[in-house]
């Protein structure tokens, strides 16, 4: 960690309080805050939706979710991502989705990257025969299982949103700051 200047937007943590108050009650998140070192307890605790945080706090918030809340467990952990991500599209927007395909979600997921994320980072969408290839580049996060299984999770959430049903997504080529993700559309 401390690897770059990179930072999140404060509506990522908001959607992971909503989604974990919603789903699994607030000692849940009580539990995260209590377990997060230092003062990034505060952006689970009481997140400010327009604030940028630095990328060490989403680093250690996954980290932290991971073992406290998903115990663990790689499977829980994305099914818990793609319900902070559906949380993130909010009501309004998942409406709209439904009227797109998984092909022009998956299209804009750099303009979703440049709303969240400023710093470190470039992603690029690459058309292939079976659907796209997802090109994240120069992000010094990747070598971390959490971040792999957080974009994973992330791209199935937004295409879930849209009405795709169990959607085909897979790391097909990685480095310690870059991934490769196959999407199936």
């Amino acid at each position: 960690m401390g690897e770059s200047s990179s930072e999140v937007k404060g509506i990522w943590f908001s959607s992971l309080r909503s989604y974990l108050s919603e789903t699994r009650g607030p000692e849940s998140i009580a539990k995260l805050v209590e377990a997060l070192p230092g003062d990034h307890g505060a952006a689970v605790a009481d997140p400010m939706v327009s604030a940028w945080y630095p990328e060490d706090t989403l680093s250690l918030t996954l980290e932290h979710t991971y073992e406290v809340i998903a115990g663990g467990d790689d499977e829980a952990f994305e099914a818990l991502i793609r319900g902070v991500t559906v949380q993130g599209v909010g009501r309004f927007f998942r409406v709209l989705l439904h009227f797109t395909s998984p092909a022009f979600v998956v299209r804009k997921i750099p303009v979703v990257w440049s709303r969240l994320r400023r710093g470190a980072g470039e992603v690029t969408v690459e058309r292939t025969p079976r659907g796209a290839l997802v090109r994240y580049r120069s992000f010094p996060y990747f070598e971390q299982r959490t971040y792999r299984i957080m974009t994973t999770g992330a791209i199935r959430g937004m295409l879930e949103a849209c009405g795709a049903k169990a959607p085909r997504i897979a790391i097909v080529a990685r480095t310690r700051d870059s991934l490769d993700v196959e999407v199936e559309t």
